[in-house]
């Protein structure tokens, strides 16, 4: 089999035809895998993790196994030692017993002790009967009428008595603090919901209730929402909900315009290099301070096809001089002997980088690209044997 160590051998005396030869490997079959992983013998996932990270693992074995083979039974089939744990049943069996009313409260046990017998990650052990912690834990909703019924009894006033009941911590886990989304076909109202006998309020019209949110300059969502807990009485907290018809988004009625349209690429330039700004530190704190306009985008690299980068679109004058080709960047890029990703971006925050070399080399070396590995000079997994 073919190791790590021995491709890096091959890279160091550039025996470039050997290693063509080596290189065009496909990971072995599920079974043969399996069977190379557990005569060494492994008994958990820790080891198993280790042996990866030691340079040891031979190419053709993957080190992410369940992305990679469909048969994926789990580690401990992969390692050949057994599974320790109950069969789902049994184990959702015992939990259910425990009465836990929430995830915190699952996390905590596992911390202070469990069987061996049940995971700490359920999910990743029963992936093919797995529902959600809620299914595992056994605190199923209860229906609409059950749900209502309980409610009922605790005599609440309207909608602040209801919130501050299901953010006290007293709600059981078995309603939940949505009812109006989770039970869709059910709902009436708040009214029916609380059971007070009031008489189910009358909103301001659509417009009228728009024109009286958008004078109250609220920023966004999260601010209405804590405008809301003193509101007038007919303007409804879920306005999306209620005016489901008129509704045209959160822009539209906190601030009267329905979807935000950037400038141009050409017209935001004109605007963002008249600020000077020499580098993307700059611009982002520009962004932060709030005063950049609400038509030109914080992230221009991901609002327009035509983007071609910082240098440009600051107008520092980098991009006349242009990058160094894809192979003497790269060149360049390997003597620093970078280890991964994590190097490479602490060394573009640096301020080391020459301005030659672009930050984002994938995208403008995009038809010689083949991954990080390559541009670092590390083991390119996947790469092309004509670029070698």
């Amino acid at each position: 089999m073919i190791t790590r160590q021995d491709i890096e051998q091959l890279l160091q005396t550039k025996n470039v035809e050997e290693f063509k030869d080596l290189w065009a490997f496909e990971y072995l079959p599920f079974e043969k895998a399996r069977e190379y992983v557990r005569k060494l013998k492994f008994r958990t996932r820790r080891d198993w993790e280790k042996y990866c990270k030691s340079g040891e693992r031979p190419a053709e074995i993957p080190s992410h196994p369940d992305r990679n083979y469909k048969e994926w039974a789990g580690m401990a089939n992969w390692l050949g030692v057994g599974s320790r744990f109950k069969p789902f049943e049994e184990a959702q069996l015992f939990v259910k017993k425990l009465k836990f009313k929430n995830t915190s409260e699952w996390k905590k046990y596992c911390k202070n002790g469990k069987p061996s017998y049940i995971p700490a990650d359920p999910r990743l052990h029963y992936k093919k009967y797995w529902k959600g912690m809620r299914d595992w834990l056994g605190n199923q909703f209860w229906t609409f009428n059950e749900a209502r019924k309980f409610i009922r009894n605790l005599k609440l006033k309207g909608e602040k008595d209801w919130i501050e009941y299901y953010k006290s911590g007293k709600k059981p886990t078995n309603i939940p603090s949505g009812p109006r989304q989770f039970y869709k076909k059910e709902w009436i109202n708040l009214a029916d919901w609380l059971g007070n006998g009031k008489v189910s309020i009358e909103y301001r019209p659509f417009c009228q209730a728009r024109s009286f949110a958008n004078k109250l300059q609220i920023k966004n969502h999260k601010d209405w929402i804590k405008y809301c807990k003193n509101k007038p009485i007919d303007i409804p907290s879920n306005p999306n909900v209620v005016y489901k018809e008129e509704w045209k988004g959160w822009s539209d009625w906190l601030h009267g315009y329905q979807r935000l349209v950037f400038k141009s690429l050409e017209k935001a330039k004109i605007y963002v290099r008249k600020l000077g700004l020499k580098n993307n530190r700059e611009w982002r704190k520009y962004c932060k301070s709030g005063k950049n306009p609400r038509d030109i985008p914080r992230s221009p690299d991901q609002v327009y096809k035509n983007w071609i980068g910082w240098a440009d679109w600051l107008g520092t004058g980098y991009i006349k001089k242009g990058f160094k080709s894809f192979k003497k960047a790269r060149a360049y890029i390997r003597k620093l002997k970078l280890k991964n990703t994590d190097d490479w971006e602490k060394y573009c925050k640096s301020g080391k980088k020459p301005i030659d070399i672009p930050a984002t080399p994938y995208v403008i070396y995009k038809k010689y690209w083949i991954n990080i590995a390559d541009w670092l000079g590390k083991i390119p997994y996947h790469t092309n044997k004509d670029e070698l």
